[in-house]
C-alpha cells in the first residue's frame, strides 16, 4: 500500500498528488490522508472518475482516504507525449473581486497546468496575463 499525506496543500494539490500516487501503480491500494471535507470530496470525485473503489473514514478531523486501484487494460500504451492543447491566459488574476483571491487562484491554475498530462501544447498569454511572464 502506498500513503500520501496531503494535509495542509490548498486546491488542487491533494488531488494532484492523489492523481501522481494513482499513475506510479499499476495495481494497488493508496491511502490518502486530507484534512478538510472539500479536499476529501474532491479526491473522491477524482478517483471515482478513475475507476478505482474508494472507503473513507473520519477521525479527529482528519480524512482517510482508502483507494484502491484495479488492474485496467489499456491504461499504459494510451498516454499521449504531448497535448494539443492551446491555453490562453488574458488576465493575472482569476475572476473579479478580490485581487488577492484572483492572484491565488491564478496560481494554483498555473501550479496544477505544470501537472496536468498531457501538457497543452502552448500557452499564449495576451493583455494582463503577459503580466505572468
Amino acid at each position: 500500500m502506498v500513503e500520501i499525506d496531503v494535509r495542509g496543500l490548498p486546491c488542487p494539490r491533494p488531488v494532484v498528488e492523489t492523481k501522481k500516487a494513482l499513475e506510479k501503480i499499476e495495481a494497488c491500494r493508496v491511502k490518502v490522508l486530507v484534512d478538510s471535507p472539500e479536499s476529501c470530496q474532491n479526491v473522491e470525485r477524482f478517483a471515482q472518475s478513475q475507476g478505482c473503489t474508494i472507503s473513507i473514514s473520519e477521525k479527529d478531523g482528519v480524512f482517510c482516504l482508502d483507494i484502491n486501484k484495479g488492474h485496467t487494460s489499456g491504461d499504459k500504451g494510451d498516454k499521449k507525449e504531448s497535448g494539443t492543447d492551446v491555453v490562453l491566459i488574458a488576465s493575472d488574476r482569476f475572476g473579479t473581486g478580490d485581487d488577492r483571491l484572483g492572484e491565488i487562484l491564478m496560481k494554483a491554475f498555473l501550479n496544477t497546468l505544470w501537472d496536468t498530462e498531457p501538457k497543452p501544447a502552448k500557452l499564449l498569454f495576451i493583455n494582463d496575463g503577459v503580466r505572468l511572464t
